[in-house]
């Protein structure tokens, strides 16, 4: 699910990771083996290695699975597109990933983990606590709305 992202965004997560940043919530056992995996890399030159094979990986072209509402993922995606871009191609200044061209299933687990607390609360972590301000606004049928829309953008930009 994460191949193909960006060399600097893999990188500010595995540092996240060994930071303890993520991956320290008892029921997101995906964290946990990632900050587990994390801590094996000694130093910057090892996570910059890892992350520019991550980067490298072609992204996923699995099919979308979710199925909501576009029109009102659009009116949603106003909110997103001033950090992730008109385009959800993400924004590096803005610390942003793309989304477009995502997993739907990936990125909604994504946005379950910021607004459970699972991400964006440790106050070193200023980007992740922007999402997670994000993420609060949404119940689930608002999530897989504006999933839906971004799935929409990927498929224009095929």
């Amino acid at each position: 699910a994460i191949g193909g992202l960006p060399q600097w965004y893999v990188e500010a997560q595995l540092h996240n990771f060994k930071a303890a940043r993520r991956g320290y919530a008892p029921h997101d056992t995906a964290g946990i083996r990632m900050k587990s995996m994390a801590w094996t890399l000694r130093d910057s030159a090892d996570v910059a290695s890892v992350a520019q094979y991550v980067a490298s990986l072609p992204a996923p072209s699995a099919s979308p699975v979710l199925s909501g509402n576009t029109a009102a993922g659009q009116a949603t995606f106003q909110l997103c597109l001033a950090c992730h871009g008109a385009d959800a191609a993400g924004t590096p200044e803005l610390h942003a990933p793309p989304l477009a061209g995502r997993s739907d299933w990936y990125l909604l687990s994504q946005l379950h983990k910021f607004r459970a607390g699972w991400r964006g609360t440790d106050t070193a972590d200023m980007w992740g606590q922007t999402m997670r301000a994000n993420a609060l606004t949404m119940d689930d049928t608002t999530m897989v709305n504006v999933l839906a829309y971004i799935q929409t953008l990927r498929q224009a930009s095929r």
